[in-house]
């Protein structure tokens, strides 16, 4: 089994496994814009399309295009030994949330555009029965 590093809130260096940085060409004025407002991880996904930014110091936000949504304060995270995959599960009055990146090349399935990250975020509002699964491609800025 592997062990895990737990990756306190705020801490950017863990919330970066693979010490990656933006590839040049990629500060668009959307990133841009995503990294002033201090996202340090951002993510989407298509068929339902959903969005994830991870700001490390302030909030995490889930969003869909139906139009829920889910913020969380930031919480820990575990870290794999190689480094490659971290975890993160926050609980707040409005539902619960998993969310695993995994240091691996992804395409968006609608753009085609390059991530450095897969991404899956399972979440259950407290209205609810079950888990929904969404699965993505991100990056960290």
């Amino acid at each position: 089994m592997d062990s895990v590093v737990l990756v306190s809130p705020g801490d950017t260096s863990g919330s970066n496994p693979a010490g990656e940085s933006v590839p040049e060409g990629a500060d668009s004025s959307f990133l841009g814009k995503k990294r002033g407002m201090g996202i340090d991880f951002y993510a989407i996904g298509q068929e339902p399309g959903w969005s994830l930014d991870m700001d490390t110091a302030k909030i995490y936000r889930f969003r869909t295009m139906e139009g829920h949504e889910i913020n969380t304060p930031p919480v820990a995270g575990t870290l794999s030994n190689d480094g490659k995959v971290i975890s993160y599960y926050a609980s707040v009055e409005m539902g619960k949330m998993y969310i695993t990146i995994t240091k691996e090349p992804c395409a968006d399935v609608m753009s085609g555009e390059p991530f450095s990250c897969r991404v899956q975020v399972r979440v259950k509002r407290g209205i609810d029965k079950d888990f929904k699964t969404y699965n993505g491609c991100g990056r960290f800025l």
